[in-house]
């Protein structure tokens, strides 16, 4: 009797062993998150609702976690895997079995309609995607710097890339500046018919807060913009006269506040503005004048600028010019850059050289359109696979890396602490 009552306590101890061994092992075994037969992530503790403790959700989050972190989960997995194969139950799961053993699943019907709905949807997301994929280009092209080449000059003064990193206001006035250039393009799309006053009222606000950051931007573009309306009125032969006169008027605020800000700055004896050539040199820090076409290195650094735009603008063609956005940017660049090198400031602001900030701003803006006229150029070349143009295409793509990795490098020497105006005239590779 009493061995009988010890086989059955031990019968009882491993019965009881056997039932709390599975939930032990489950509570001292750490959560996985992935399982690689079943190739997905597998469900991670809920969080404990107090607030709604009838919440069925957090009872089906429960107990699809205890089944994901089940102990041997996989192997049991695997065994029904096998007996589903064995009872031939797979194919009411969709899987077959093929000649040579292994598990396919069951081809999928065609659905036109679905597929038409959905490629119509990706279709109307890629029309509103226009803005921000042109800011994200504009992101990524503003790593690119003069590119480095030996005795090339200096890596910030006299070229039109290189001054992204030191001046508060022009760091201020860019993103602005952008975003106006990019609304006035869409503003401009209802010119020969209804003009959108959202998109204009848009435009004119970023314009004018560029200009209350800098107003050089503006000095660029409303020159620019003068000349866009003399020739649209032309070319509609005054029919269009009352749309010019309103996108002339978006320039307004921005003069007012230049005149505003003229008031300011030009208060000293002899502060004005004058050509360059009627300026005596003696004027000049040193006696020099650091910029422009009047010394070697400045002139150098603005070759190395224009390395990629001037390639796009050769080889491109109709892929570039043919684009209003191209040719307006080009148009603002042009009148810029006559402005930096003609015009300086008068009294004790004549060696400050502040017209080129509006060359600076302006060149991101053609150099902008000229990647999007690249990218242009490579869809088309993936129609037609032309060697000719794909030569050219390959010429400014080079340009163009050229110009990143430059500016990547340049980053890189100003993170090790060095000046923005290094003089790597002096580092030479040759003689």
């Amino acid at each position: 009797m009493k061995r009988k009552l010890t086989a059955n306590l031990i019968l009882v101890v491993l019965f009881a062993a056997a039932i709390a061994a599975v939930p032990l092992w489950w509570l001292f075994t750490p959560d996985r998150t992935f399982s690689e037969a079943e190739r997905r992530n597998l469900t991670q503790a809920p969080a404990f609702p107090l607030e709604a403790l009838d919440d069925w959700d957090f009872d089906n989050e429960v107990e699809t976690y205890l089944a994901d972190q089940m102990p041997l989960r996989e192997v049991l997995v695997g065994i029904n895997a096998y007996e589903q194969l064995w009872t031939g139950r797979q194919v009411a799961l969709d899987v077959y079995r093929d000649r040579d053993g292994y598990l396919v699943e069951a081809p999928l019907q065609a659905e036109p309609e679905e597929l038409e709905r959905r490629l119509s949807r990706i279709a109307k997301l890629g029309e509103t995607v226009g803005l921000p994929v042109r800011l994200l280009v504009s992101l990524v092209v503003n790593l690119a710097q003069a590119v480095w080449i030996p005795r090339g000059g200096y890596w910030y003064l006299g070229t039109v890339s290189g001054t992204v990193y030191h001046n508060t206001t022009y760091i201020a006035l860019a993103p602005f500046a952008m975003l106006a250039m990019l609304c006035f393009y869409r503003a401009w799309r209802g010119m020969h018919g209804k003009l959108d006053a959202r998109a204009w009222l848009v435009y004119t606000l970023f314009l004018t807060a560029s200009t209350a950051f800098k107003a050089n931007f503006v000095f660029a573009f409303a020159p620019a913009l003068l000349l866009l309306l003399i020739a649209d009125l032309v070319r509609t032969r005054g029919k269009n006269l009352c749309n010019e006169v309103i996108m002339g008027c978006s320039v307004l605020p921005s003069i007012a506040l230049c005149l505003l800000e003229s008031l300011v700055l030009f208060t000293g004896e002899g502060n004005g503005v004058q050509l360059i050539f009627s300026v005596d040199p003696v004027n000049f820090e040193n006696g020099v004048i650091s910029w422009g076409f009047f010394n070697e290195a400045t002139r150098r650094g603005l070759i190395r600028s224009f390395l990629f735009v001037g390639a796009a603008a050769l080889l491109l063609g109709r892929l570039a010019w043919g684009s209003f956005r191209y040719r307006f940017s080009a148009l603002t660049f042009a009148v810029a850059m006559a402005e930096a090198l003609l015009l300086v400031e008068s009294g004790e602001r004549v060696g400050h050289a502040n017209f080129w900030w509006g060359a600076f701003i302006c060149y991101w803006l053609f150099f902008l359109e000229s990647v999007c006229a690249l990218l242009r150029g490579w869809q088309a070349w993936r129609q037609n696979r032309a060697a000719l143009l794909g030569g050219r295409l390959a010429v400014c793509t080079a340009a163009l890396a050229w110009h990143i990795v430059s500016g990547v490098c340049f980053l890189v020497l100003l993170l090790q602490g060095n000046s923005y105006n290094i003089p790597i005239a002096t580092w030479k590779l040759w003689f």
